[in-house]
């Protein structure tokens, strides 16, 4: 059943994948790789296996395994989101969620003009704000955006500008949502709540009109803002 559970979970095809993105990076190991003298003898039927051999290692939890050849194949083809999103999974469930988002966020400023990389980084960055505040702090020292869910507002509309695609739309109309209940905890802790800008409140509104209905209807369905 846990195999299964893995499984599904692996396979799970999500929309996981307008400001400037930081510049400052700190180093992956995915970037820090030294290049092989193979990196380009690689074929395609080369990365299918070793895709395959990936996810096989993910369903048997074998995460280290798994993680070696995400990276591997990362290094060998990096725009491909398909691997990234393969080694989110295996961070995941490590629970490093710090690092799925420096991922995302290296590979984001890096293809700056690919807008699922954006998305992801935005949807990586609200995970965060939902269910883990040591890595909240932690991303928020290191690269000092005081407001995460204001920036993955940013990096959703500029996606959107990029692709105008439903389930940008829906999950950028999440964050004020997330916001309030936010909120709501901030508050009754006796800390001052967080803010989105006007503007940025009258950009997600305008972005987000025509799925209004369609986030009422799945809103129940899915999993609890925070």
């Amino acid at each position: 059943m846990e195999n299964a559970l893995n499984r599904r979970l692996f396979l799970k095809t999500s929309f996981l994948g307008v400001g400037t993105l930081i510049a400052s990076l700190s180093p992956l190991k995915i970037f820090a790789l030294p290049k092989s003298n193979t990196t380009n003898n690689f074929t395609a039927i080369d990365l299918a296996q070793l895709y395959l051999e990936a996810r096989g290692h993910f369903y048997k939890n074998e995460l280290d395994l798994a993680e070696s050849k995400f990276l591997q194949l990362i290094e060998t083809l990096p725009p491909n989101l398909e691997y990234y999103d393969g080694y989110a999974k295996v961070l995941g469930a490590q629970q490093r969620m710090v690092e799925i988002a420096e991922m995302y966020r290296v590979a984001s400023n890096k293809y700056a003009v690919n807008p699922f990389f954006k998305h992801r980084l935005a949807v990586s960055l609200k995970k965060i704000c939902r269910a883990n505040n040591k890595a909240e702090k932690e991303f928020i020292t290191t690269h000092g955006i005081p407001n995460l869910l204001s920036y993955s507002a940013e990096l959703l509309l500029a996606a959107i500008a990029l692709k105008p695609v439903k389930g940008f739309m829906i999950e950028l109309k999440d964050i004020p949502a997330i916001l309030a209940s936010k909120n709501e905890q901030r508050i009754s802790n006796g800390l001052a709540p967080v803010e989105l800008s006007r503007q940025l409140t009258s950009a997600i509104e305008i972005q987000t009109d025509s799925v209004k209905q369609r986030w009422d209807e799945t809103r129940k369905s899915r999993k609890p803002l925070l």
